[in-house]
C-alpha cells in the first residue's frame, strides 16, 4: 500500500511539474486543482497516517474529483483513446495524459482496494458537491482576467455558439452522477465484522456418540473376579 501511494504521489508531482512549465497560469485548470489536492492529501497520509488516520470523507472527495476530471476529459473528447494524447510527445502532452488519465485510475484502485474498513458518512456525497460548484462560481468571475477567457475549449461560447454549448454540457451531469456513484459505492467498506459469541460450557450440547468410554478404575479399588462358578 505504501509503494503504491508513493507511486501516486510522485505521479501526480510529475504531472504537475509538467503542465506548469508547459502552460499559462495552470493554477486555473480543474485538473491541477484536483490532482494537487491528491498530492497533499497522499503525501499527508504517507508521514502522518499511523499516528492520525485520515478521514474517509476526504478521501472520498479526493476520488471523486480525480474522476470527474477523467471522465470530463474523455467525454470531451468524444470518447478518443486517451494515449492519443501522448501523440507527439512533448511535456504537456506528458502531463495532461499523467493528470487525467493515469492518478484518476490510481486514486479509484487505491479507493476500492485499501482502507475498506473506514466507512463514509451518507451525507459526504453531498458536500462532495460544494468544491465543484465554488470552481464554476471561479471561472464565471475570473474569466475575464485569464488568458484564456473560457479555460476549457467546450465552454467557449464565442467559437462553438450556444447551442453546440448546451449540447456540450449536457454530457456533464452524466459523469458528475458517474463519479459520484461510483465514490459512494465503492468506498462504503464493508460493515465490521461481528464477533462469534463464546460458547458456554454449561449450555453448549455435546453431541452423542456410540463409541464405549474407557474409564480406568482407581487404582487398588479393583478386586479380580473369581473363574470358578458360584455355588447356588
Amino acid at each position: 500500500m505504501t509503494a503504491w501511494r508513493i507511486l501516486l504521489v510522485t505521479a501526480a508531482v510529475a504531472g504537475l511539474v509538467c503542465l506548469a512549465t508547459s502552460i499559462g497560469r495552470p493554477w486555473a485548470y480543474f485538473t491541477v486543482q484536483s490532482n494537487v489536492m491528491l498530492a497533499l492529501y497522499y503525501g499527508w497520509r504517507l508521514v502522518n497516517d499511523r499516528r492520525k488516520p485520515a478521514s474517509a470523507d476526504v478521501k472520498g472527495a479526493v476520488t471523486l474529483y480525480l474522476l470527474v476530471t477523467c471522465l470530463v476529459n474523455y467525454v470531451s473528447r468524444d470518447l478518443a483513446n486517451p494515449l492519443a494524447l501522448l501523440a507527439g510527445g512533448g511535456i504537456r502532452r506528458l502531463g495532461n495524459f499523467l493528470l487525467h488519465y493515469v492518478t484518476p485510475v490510481m486514486a479509484l484502485v487505491d479507493w476500492t482496494a485499501f482502507d475498506r474498513s473506514r466507512r463514509v458518512r451518507w451525507a459526504a456525497p453531498f458536500a462532495w458537491l460544494g468544491y465543484p460548484l465554488l470552481y464554476g462560481a471561479f471561472v464565471l468571475v475570473a474569466s475575464p482576467n485569464l488568458p484564456r477567457r473560457y479555460v476549457y475549449p467546450f465552454l467557449n461560447v464565442e467559437r462553438l455558439g450556444r447551442p453546440s454549448r448546451r449540447r456540450r454540457s449536457q454530457r456533464w451531469p452524466p459523469s458528475w452522477c458517474s463519479a459520484t456513484l461510483c465514490s459512494a459505492s465503492t468506498g462504503s467498506g464493508p460493515n465490521p465484522r461481528t464477533p462469534e459469541p463464546a460458547l458456554d460450557p454449561c449450555t453448549t450440547h455435546v453431541p452423542w456418540t456410540d463409541a464405549p468410554s474407557r474409564t480406568a478404575a482407581p487404582p487398588g479399588t479393583g478386586r479380580k473376579q473369581s473363574s470358578r462358578p458360584t455355588r447356588s
